[in-house]
């Protein structure tokens, strides 16, 4: 999320293969995980790209992002996590592809939809810090995975929007009150050792996977650091990685 939400992936521009974001009622804030911007959302706005991660379209799939989630109050509806709260998110309302923060696994904390199995989770949610979050889709399995923890669970996905909104998926008390910054999707399911890779490094986009196009969302490839990522590989090896 450095300066747009446009689509600046090399290959998708050498390609014609652009898709820009779009955001409603978000705000750009320099407070961000190491890059120059990221973006804001006080539970009434979201970001809408169109990429489909619907399991027709990727069977398998990785998602995630950095998260800094502001302070909540049970007592207070806009700032509550007592529903879910979208960080990534493809649902219609059939549990689909999400990665969220909700109450339905036991406890409210980090979670992620898995269909008609409900929703799997949770990690606690460590409020005004930058937690690493990301969901893991494959065939009927779904890992979630929070600052190199992980839990996994039964999946039964169903076809969800064939785009993905960031921050909230539209309806009323599903928005974010937080900070989301350097979004990435992979059509591959990565292991956890790829996912603490991604965690730890800092390049001005997380690697391709090999033999990938890619998709990078408000990415410029004059900055050092920052940006949000789409990669579409033909298998999960990462490039670069030790």
């Amino acid at each position: 999320f450095d300066g747009s939400m446009d689509d600046q992936s090399p290959i998708a521009a050498v390609e014609g293969l652009q898709r820009h974001a779009v955001g409603h009622n978000v705000t750009q804030t320099s407070s961000s995980h190491g890059g120059l911007y990221a973006y804001y959302f006080d539970t009434s706005g979201y970001i809408e790209a169109p990429v489909n991660i619907n399991p027709s379209v990727h069977p398998e799939l990785t998602m995630g992002a950095w998260v800094k989630a502001g302070a909540y109050n049970h007592n207070n509806l806009a700032g509550s996590y007592d529903t879910s709260r979208h960080i990534i998110t493809s649902d219609n309302g059939g549990h689909d592809r999400s990665l969220s923060i909700d109450f339905r696994s036991g406890a409210t904390g980090w979670s992620v939809f898995a269909g008609e199995k409900g929703v799997v989770g949770s990690f606690p949610i460590k409020t005004d810090a930058w937690t690493f979050v990301a969901a893991v889709y494959t065939a009927d399995k779904v890992t979630l995975y929070v600052d190199g923890e992980v839990i996994t669970g039964d999946a039964m996905m169903g076809e969800g929007r064939s785009s993905i909104r960031i921050g909230s998926n539209g309806a009323t008390g599903t928005g974010l009150h937080g900070t989301i910054d350097d979004v990435f999707v992979y059509n591959a399911a990565l292991r956890s050792d790829e996912l603490d890779y991604l965690r730890t490094i800092r390049l001005n986009v997380p690697p391709p996977v090999s033999g990938s196009a890619a998709y990078a969302m408000s990415c410029r490839p004059d900055q050092e650091q920052g940006g949000s990522y789409l990669a579409v590989p033909t298998h999960g090896s990462i490039s670069g990685m030790p």
